[in-house]
């Protein structure tokens, strides 16, 4: 009987190493990122810096969210840390020319865009809004818009992530028009939607 309880606790460890072996397999070839682009693909691409998050002190960054790039090619990075809460420009040689300033303290930056003419839209998931700022990193606004999750500009034309929804916006922060009847999965209906774009007349 030993014997055969043996045999069956092998048989058992045998399969589930097998079973291991092949999520693990499946995660390395299916799940995970690709860690750097083919030769092919890189080869008009050259390196500049890098930038990651886990302290203020060493990276200049916590929780970096999102970047945005201006007219000019530099870029615009948020970071979500409650403990830093603040967006930066940073130039094209990786170094941070400035921190936008905001009217009152950001409570948790996360999806930024430029306009074409230097105009920054920062939106704050916590605090339910739209920071706006000039080319030169004045705050000259502020849009209500529950949760911000993305904004996407494209032309004359943002498109802002929402709960349950994505609203159209022009430059001068008017409200266009609203995708998405509420937040849920059934027709119509979206959960946090993290980007949209126009195609003809539609938003997908």
């Amino acid at each position: 009987m030993k014997s055969r309880q043996r045999t069956l606790l092998v048989v058992i460890l045998i399969l589930l190493s097998l079973l291991l072996g092949a999520l693990v397999w499946y995660y390395l070839s299916v799940v995970q990122p690709p860690r750097s682009a083919s030769e092919g693909e890189a080869e008009n691409l050259e390196h500049v810096a890098s930038f990651y998050g886990g302290s203020a002190d060493s990276t200049g960054f916590v929780r970096p969210a999102r970047l945005a790039v201006t007219p000019e090619g530099d870029l615009y990075v948020s970071d979500s840390s409650p403990s830093v809460a603040s967006v930066y420009l940073m130039g094209q040689d990786g170094e941070i020319e400035r921190r936008l300033v905001p009217t009152h303290p950001f409570a948790s930056p996360q999806p930024v865009a430029v306009w074409s003419d230097g105009t920054v839209w920062v939106g704050d998931y916590l605090l339910g809004e739209i920071a706006v700022f000039d080319a030169q990193g004045a705050e000259i606004a502020r849009i209500v818009h529950t949760a911000p999750t993305s904004i996407n500009i494209v032309e004359d034309r943002a498109y802002v992530g929402g709960v349950g929804s994505v609203s159209v916006y022009d430059q001068n922060g008017t409200l266009v028009d609203t995708y998405g009847v509420g937040r849920g999965r059934g027709e119509g209906e979206l959960d946090l939607p993290h980007g949209a774009l126009p195609v003809e007349e539609d938003v997908v």
